[in-house]
């Protein structure tokens, strides 16, 4: 019975924010303040013709992973950006199920990401 209602908040609850994601071949995954980092990052890479977009889970639980389904057909690589050791991209993995190629830039000891520096770590990605 819990696993039906699961099932049911899976299809109706599943939150999050697109940002540039039309014509993206590079998605960043962020939550929390790292999708507002990713998003002015993905701001900068596409003045230097980067075609690059932003997927930003509001809710963990349910995982946007039908939206991040659709997206593997399109993306070549998807980067998560985290404060922390890198969670979330086993749940990106999963989501796609491994059909692309999924790298993390994080950092952890309570010091924020710069734009510049998630813009350089993502130059190196490429």
């Amino acid at each position: 019975m819990l696993q039906k209602k699961y099932a049911a908040i899976q299809l109706k609850e599943e939150r999050y924010e697109s940002y540039l994601l039309e014509d993206a071949d590079i998605v960043y995954v962020a939550y929390g303040i790292c999708g507002r980092l990713a998003k002015a990052a993905a701001d900068l890479l596409r003045k230097y013709g980067v075609k690059i977009g932003v997927l930003r889970p509001k809710s963990l639980f349910p995982f946007p992973e039908k939206m991040l389904s659709e997206l593997a057909k399109t993306t070549k690589l998807f980067i998560c950006v985290e404060l922390s050791c890198g969670q979330m991209i086993h749940d990106v993995k999963l989501a796609i199920q491994c059909s692309r190629r999924v790298e993390l830039i994080n950092r952890m000891g309570g010091n924020i990401l710069s734009v510049d520096e998630i813009v350089e770590r993502t130059g190196n990605l490429l």
